[in-house]
């Protein structure tokens, strides 16, 4: 009933239900590649990431990102080209103190603050420091959640209910009261496993999250119990989660008012509810997002099964039925296992070649006289789906530019723009081009200075060593003037795609990297480089200096 197909990111695929997961395990450097392009006037390193046009197929699209930073949040997430409407939450975990995986408010802070959105998150029923309102409060404090923004512990006055509609277990759901004060939810899940449920992403976010306490005892119970969530059967808790998500969905305009992002790293078998978890064996994977639940947790199975390390996750969610919750949630309408797994930067440079994106819709004539029937087409094109980059960051997109036909000057689909009258004389083409929006001189400036700065830019003072037991402590001279720096960590000195078993954005110049994704005893590459960002068309454009010279090799301890 359940086969994997291959995920190809390179190409569009309808990806049903996995279940085999040895035919999984070596498509993983297809999942995770990063597409870049190496500048021919430089040894820089280009990578740009767009938000790609929305995709109507038999299957939901999930969007996906390598980029695990703020940017690619930002850029994931504006992929799904869907603006929240009045008040919006954002539901996360505040993570269980003392060490939990939670997601980190410096990579969430940039996507909340752009929605104006408020963090949304409900009382535990198992007891621990975030069970009554004020200690939640102060554990949201102490993690960093309240320096972002407002957060709203929604149980904090009591539960509301909502209907559940072709439920097996649950008649209703509770969730917390505050619930109704929000129109627009952005579910933001850290992927990982979990000791009840097998693992822990959309589905279980939105509902065993949203749950108030009440509530929550009422899933894990299978409707059985309001004071207590211990105790109840292993199949009615998995429906019981997906029927409570169905319900939250179902009250949110059948699901047109809340979105998924889930994050693939510290992928522990062990949820954020616990403090103290087991140490990832997975490597951080990526960033997904979609409109479909299933879906998202769907494909994020598939992800963290075909990586290396997936053995114990693998195990947990097996032995838990987890996959039960998919399969149950899919039945019941929450959403679909078949989805299309869409890699963003693979779309940045499809849309790069005008042949590919501009030519199709043109009329046979396309060189002469139909330029009069190209302009209206143009402003009708599906190319306002490119604007919503604009309009996160702050602007209303101006329909007067269309950035786009500077890529195809030779269809002289710009130049039309000026003349009423028709111009079948391929002549008169050479004239409309001073007609260019000045935005392009000065994106073309942007780049050649953002080229430029990282040409000059060498990773200096760079040092490696093992600290402890399965530790690593990496540092380098901080570069003035960059956006941030990525690191990388191999099995192999080349650092070919398959080896690596770490990547990571950040914007301090040191990290360092621990226990799950390192093996005692073993030889490791460590390289770092430094990057900036410029706008074109619309679009974050990352430009990239060399990699660091010199040892980047330890041996671990």
């Amino acid at each position: 009933m359940k086969k994997m197909i291959a995920l190809i990111l390179s190409a569009v695929l309808l990806i049903p239900a996995a279940g085999n997961i040895s035919a999984a395990a070596d498509m993983t450097d297809q999942k995770t590649a990063n597409v870049q392009k190496t500048s021919s006037d430089s040894n820089v390193v280009v990578q740009e990431q767009d938000s790609p046009k929305s995709v109507d197929t038999g299957g939901s699209v999930v969007f996906f990102t390598s980029d695990i930073s703020p940017d690619g949040m930002m850029d994931v997430y504006q992929a799904l080209n869907w603006k929240p409407a009045g008040n919006v939450a954002v539901k996360l975990s505040t993570g269980e103190p003392p060490a939990s995986n939670y997601l980190r408010p410096e990579l969430i802070k940039d996507l909340v603050q752009s929605v104006k959105g408020t963090i949304v998150e409900c009382n535990t029923a198992y007891g621990g420091s975030r069970a009554e309102t004020a200690m939640h409060m102060q554990v949201a404090k102490d993690h960093g959640f309240t320096d972002i923004a407002d957060v709203d512990i929604l149980d904090a006055d009591g539960s509301m209910e909502l209907p559940v509609k072709g439920g097996s277990q649950l008649s209703e759901n509770l969730v917390g009261s505050h619930f109704k004060d929000y129109d627009s939810y952005i579910v933001l899940s850290h992927f990982k496993g979990h000791a009840m449920a097998g693992f822990g992403g959309a589905i279980k976010n939105i509902s065993i999250g949203l749950g108030s306490q009440e509530g929550k005892c009422l899933i894990h119970t299978g409707g059985k119990s309001h004071t207590s969530p211990w105790g109840g059967d292993q199949t009615a808790f998995t429906e019981s989660m997906a029927e409570a998500g169905k319900s939250v969905s179902d009250y949110l305009a059948n699901g047109e008012r809340i979105v998924y992002v889930n994050v693939l790293n510290n992928i522990s078998i062990d949820c954020d509810c616990d403090g103290n978890p087991a140490e990832p064996d997975i490597h951080d994977i990526g960033i997904l997002a979609s409109t479909d639940p299933v879906a998202i947790d769907q494909a994020s199975i598939d992800l963290c099964f075909a990586a290396e390390g997936s053995g114990s996750l693998q195990r947990r969610v097996s032995q838990q039925n987890g996959l039960h919750t998919l399969e149950h949630a899919q039945d019941i309408g929450l959403g679909s296992r078949t989805y299309e797994l869409k890699d963003i930067a693979e779309i940045s440079e499809e849309t790069e070649n005008p042949k590919e994106t501009e030519p199709e819709p043109e009329k046979p004539g396309e060189t002469e006289k139909p330029k009069e029937t190209e302009k209206p087409k143009e402003t009708e094109k599906p190319k306002e789906t490119e604007k919503p980059k604009e309009t996160e960051a702050g602007t209303e997109p101006p329909k007067e530019t269309e950035p786009v036909p500077t890529e195809s000057e030779s269809e002289n689909t710009s130049g039309s723009t000026p003349k009423p009258e028709p111009q079948p004389n391929p002549e008169t083409v050479p004239d409309s081009k001073p007609a260019q929006p000045s935005s392009s001189a000065s994106e073309k400036k942007a780049e050649k200075n953002a080229k430029n700065a990282m040409a000059k830019v060498k990773i200096a003072k760079f040092k490696v060593k093992s600290t402890g037991k399965r530790k690593i402590s990496v540092s380098w001279k901080k570069v003035s003037k960059v956006k941030g720096y990525q690191v990388q960590v191999s099995t192999a000195k080349n650092f070919k795609s398959s080896k690596i078993i770490f990547k990571k954005f950040l914007t301090k110049n040191s990290l360092n990297i621990s226990k799950g994704k390192l093996k005692s005893g073993k030889t490791y590459y460590v390289r770092v480089r430094a990057y900036t960002t410029y706008k074109k068309k619309g679009k974050t454009v990352k430009v990239y200096s060399k990699w660091s010279e010199g040892s980047g090799k330890v041996k671990i301890l």
